[in-house]
Parts: C-alpha cells; sequence; structure tokens
C-alpha cells in the first residue's frame, strides 16, 4: 500500500485506515486545506479509528501533536497523522510511512498517559515495536 503516492478512491476492500490515509492524501493535494471545518473533520475520523480501543486522552494528545508538529507547516503535512494512526491500529507499513524517533517519543508517552486504560495486549503489541527499534 502506497497511499502517500497514490490516492485510492474508497471501496470495500480498503481498510480504515487506508480510507482516511486516503482522504488525508487527498487535503494535502489541496492548497488552503488547513481550516477549521477540515481539522474538525480529521479530527472525527481519527477518533472514529482510535477512540474505542484506546479512549480519548490517547487520540486527543495524539492530535494535539500532530497539530503542533505537523499541521502548522506550510503546506500542513495532513499524512503524518494518518501514519501516526496506523501506527496505533497497527496497519503501520515502516517501509512508506516515515515516521521519526521525536513521533515515536511522542507515542510511547502518549501510550504511557493512558496506559491503564487500553488493553494490555494492545499495549504489549506496540511496546514490543520500541523495544525492538530501541525506543525505550
Amino acid at each position: 500500500m502506497v497511499v502517500h503516492k497514490i490516492a485510492m478512491q474508497y471501496d470495500d476492500t480498503m481498510t480504515g485506515v487506508e480510507h482516511f490515509l486516503s482522504e488525508l492524501h487527498r487535503l494535502e493535494q489541496q492548497k488552503g486545506s488547513f481550516t477549521e471545518k477540515n481539522l474538525r473533520w480529521v479530527y472525527e475520523q481519527c477518533a472514529a479509528l482510535l477512540k474505542s480501543t484506546f479512549g480519548s486522552v490517547v487520540v486527543d494528545e495524539l492530535f494535539s501533536y500532530w497539530k503542533d508538529t505537523y499541521g502548522v507547516r506550510e503546506p500542513p503535512q495532513w499524512l503524518m497523522l494518518g501514519y501516526l494512526t496506523a501506527f496505533l491500529c497497527r496497519e503501520y507499513e515502516e517501509s512508506t510511512m516515515p515516521l521519526s524517533v521525536q513521533d515515536f517519543e511522542e507515542i510511547r508517552l502518549t501510550l504511557d498517559s493512558a496506559a491503564d486504560e487500553i488493553d494490555i495486549g494492545v499495549l504489549t503489541e506496540l511496546y514490543n515495536f520500541f523495544v525492538e527499534k530501541g525506543y525505550f
């Protein structure tokens, strides 16, 4: 899946994350896309993918991090929010979704802050990635 290079139309074979990435790619192609309306819509889509597993604290912290780090750039880097979301949804593809050490550190800190509310199996799977990559 190379969503950041080729925008896909939504179909039944796409996961929610793939559809989200496709829509974020579309936003990256539009000038002036950093609007309150788009921010609200993107937040809602991100929350729909993450909230049931991670709760609202993780969604809010992740979105704030993206907005402060990547959203303020010109043009905004919408796809970075998709990559962060894909990681948490365990649909992350390291070869096509470039996340920095700073991104992983922020994810880890966010997970730490909400660890009591996250399923231990999900938390273990994500923390194992951090250990394998030397982020702990």
